[in-house]
């Protein structure tokens, strides 16, 4: 178990983007979590996942017809006299749920209840437990996603890991050896147990059951349309 601390500084390398698909080709997953502020697809000229892999990387699961997804979405402007929502990023998150649809993706899509989700959580579910997940500043964007962007994002994400899974060796194998001692490397640590705090495990279900109580959030079907 332990904590993966990771800081994008160049446009060469996206460790979001490979810890991402990384983790989804575990082979026991039931479940993913997907929350980000902004989904861009069929935006801009990029497609996250067209262009990415990330829908070829969900294909390809051993487990893809019983894996569900739990997507969130949005940090969307609405029009001040109107009310309604009025952004391009709300017509992107339908087309991201839309192309997910056509490619036979097992969903169900949510908006925060004031259009005002900010938070950039993915969570590794496997038979209700989560196992790892990464919590950061990344959106599903061309500039936190794409490797050799120029206009990439500096980004900060956290990747957390339990116990249960033996996961060491998915971090060490992301690495990269020729970065050596750079500060910018990505940072393996452990929560120290001479702190009376909750553990890895204990945190990622903390955050599963805040989401999945759908408190804050209604059901978001108007991609159908």
């Amino acid at each position: 178990m332990g904590l993966n601390i990771l800081l994008r500084s160049s446009d060469a390398v996206s460790y979001f983007k490979r810890y991402l698909l990384k983790l989804l080709q575990m082979k026991d997953l039931t479940e993913v979590v997907l929350c980000s502020g902004y989904f861009q697809e069929d935006l801009w000229a990029y497609s996250v996942l067209h262009h990415d892999d990330l829908l070829k990387t969900i294909q390809n699961h051993p487990n893809f017809g019983g894996l569900k997804f739990h997507i969130v979405a949005g940090k969307f402007k609405t029009d001040k006299k109107t009310g309604k929502i009025a952004d391009a990023w709300y017509d992107s998150y339908k087309s991201f749920l839309q192309e997910l649809s056509k490619a036979h993706v097992n969903f169900d899509a949510y908006v925060a209840k004031k259009k005002n989700w900010h938070a950039k959580i993915v969570l590794f579910i496997s038979n209700g437990v989560p196992v790892a997940g990464i919590i950061g500043s990344s959106n599903l964007t061309k500039p936190a996603v794409n490797e050799n962007y120029n206009f990439f994002n500096f980004e900060c994400d956290v990747v957390i890991w339990t116990k249960k899974r033996r996961l060491n060796k998915v971090f060490r194998e992301e690495v990269p050896q020729q970065q050596g001692d750079s500060p910018f490397a990505p940072l393996v640590a452990q929560l120290s147990p001479s702190y009376p705090q909750q553990d890895e495990e204990a945190r990622l279900k903390a955050i599963y059951k805040e989401i999945m109580s759908q408190e804050d959030l209604d059901r978001f079907d108007a991609w159908r349309k």
